[in-house]
């Protein structure tokens, strides 16, 4: 059992790593109100219509989470593009804007939970996006 969980916290690292590596570009969805959320066009993997994705934001004033002050975050978030679902699967927090300075956080907590999203809300506006990039409409 635990050397289950080894490998499955490796192949996670690993393709951390993977998703880093490739992160050079970001594009963005606007939100009806203006407000702008980065993703990574070259992060998007999809099979039937469920996208896995990079996002950052970005914080300039820093926010408190977890006890720690983060000036961006990249979520490693997975889209389903029929059900309107999502979930945030690994949260990594960062001393400085777009993902750079150092990790202050790494959050692993919700990795099975698939949440409905609103029409107002951001996994809105990124699933739009992305869903649209993946599936060519």
């Amino acid at each position: 059992m635990q050397a289950k969980l080894l490998i499955r916290m490796l192949l996670i690292a690993l393709s951390l790593i993977a998703f880093e590596a490739r992160s050079q570009v970001w594009e963005f969805a606007t939100s009806a109100e203006g407000g702008r959320y980065f993703y990574d066009p070259a992060s998007i993997q999809g099979v039937d219509g469920v996208v896995r994705f990079i996002q950052l934001s970005n914080h300039p004033n820093g926010f408190n989470y977890d006890g720690k002050i983060l000036y961006s975050i990249k979520t490693f978030r997975t889209v389903d593009c029929r059900l309107n679902k999502y979930k945030s699967e690994y949260l990594i927090g960062y001393s400085k804007i777009y993902g750079e300075g150092d990790i202050e956080l790494v959050d692993k907590n919700n990795v099975e939970r698939w949440v409905d999203e609103s029409p107002d809300s951001t996994a809105y506006f990124m699933r739009l996006k992305v869903c649209a990039k993946l599936l060519g409409t």
